[in-house]
């Protein structure tokens, strides 16, 4: 049996939950699901982040926004660092991804097109 992308990823991820490690790094679990699977992915991640300390790796600003503190990485730089909320005031790169992103959607959303949810490169948990 062959399984797609999606399915792969979707099976490596549950493999991940069902370990229950005390720390979960989960790099671009989004990379390869449709917008629905993505929502449910995101609620799964939302839970296991109340019970262990979660690094998340995305481009995805909808994924970066449930998390805690966020890390944006820049030719392997840190060169912002805070809430979804405060860097998307901060005007910054984050806020550029943000902003283009939502375009995004909203031009999917005008052409009858599914609408993902967005990102960028996070890391967030409890110590993080």
């Amino acid at each position: 049996m062959q399984l797609s992308g999606g399915q792969k990823q979707r099976t490596a991820l549950a493999a991940a939950f069902v370990s229950e490690p005390q720390i979960l790094v989960l790099d671009d679990p989004l990379s390869a699901v449709d917008a629905r699977t993505e929502r449910g992915i995101l609620d799964a991640i939302d839970r296991q982040r109340k019970a262990r300390s979660l690094i998340l790796i995305t481009h995805r600003v909808a994924a970066a926004s449930h998390c805690d503190q966020i890390m944006v990485l820049e030719q392997g730089r840190i060169v912002e660092r805070g809430t979804h909320d405060e860097l998307r005031r901060s005007g910054g790169l984050y806020a550029a991804f943000a902003e283009e992103q939502r375009i995004e959607r909203e031009l999917q959303a005008l052409e009858g097109e599914p609408v993902e949810p967005s990102g960028v490169t996070v890391l967030e948990g409890a110590g993080v």
